[in-house]
């Protein structure tokens, strides 16, 4: 078998790399020709002398405990389930047990939903409150 000559060319010789400047550390603007360089940052101070520059410091964050809405209100719809549950089945009715259960569920869910949101809003509202007047 005879092997061509394109076949076994070698590998192409990648080119020099171009003389490429230092990069700027971080933070500084690359020096331009013709201008005197930046200024250096100022040395790190003794442990007892006053800072240069004073900065304002900002208060660290606080945390603020919001309430979940839907917690408390899925808590309320389960509430409202037990109690049409007991309703339900410890009453007696023409309609059937089944029937009058999920018609209480229907209601009861929906008021125990309403009264869990609303004691929901009234936890936020309260820590809103007590977090200013501190």
């Amino acid at each position: 078998m005879s092997t061509n000559a394109d076949d076994q060319r070698p590998d192409p010789v990648p080119a020099a790399p171009e003389e490429v400047a230092p990069a700027a550390p971080v933070g500084e603007e690359p020096a331009v020709a013709g201008e005197e360089p930046a200024p250096a940052p100022p040395a790190a101070e003794e442990p007892g002398e006053e800072p240069a520059v004073r900065t304002a410091v900002v208060d660290p964050a606080t945390l603020r405990r919001a309430p979940r809405y839907g917690r408390f209100a899925g808590v309320g719809v389960l509430l409202g389930a037990l109690v049409a549950f007991g309703v339900a089945f410890l009453g007696d009715s023409e309609l059937g047990r089944g029937t009058i259960f999920l018609l209480l569920l229907v209601g009861l869910g929906s008021l125990g939903a309403l009264v869990g949101a609303l004691l929901a809003v009234r936890a936020d509202r309260r820590s809103v409150r007590d977090r200013g007047a501190r």
